[in-house]
């Protein structure tokens, strides 16, 4: 997904720069610049939230007992 992205934004600066002037052109390389750093960003957030949520998990896991049952410990 990141990589139709990037194609994306690569093509638009292409068609900005052959159909435009200076002045645009550094308005397209800011552009750029900015949805590379928002990327960045998103993708920050993405990872931290599984680490997070993943070592929330293993925390609660190891504060709870085990209360499962395995078939060789049957009382009956």
């Amino acid at each position: 997904m990141v990589l139709i992205l990037v194609v994306g934004a690569s093509m638009r600066m292409y068609l900005l720069h052959r159909n435009s002037n200076y002045t645009e052109d550094f308005g397209a390389v800011i552009d750029f610049a900015s949805f590379f750093i928002a990327e960045t960003i998103i993708s920050i957030a993405l990872i931290a939230s599984v680490v997070i949520g993943y070592r929330f998990q293993m925390a609660n896991e190891l504060d709870q007992p085990d209360t499962r049952r395995s078939p060789g410990d049957a009382t009956d």
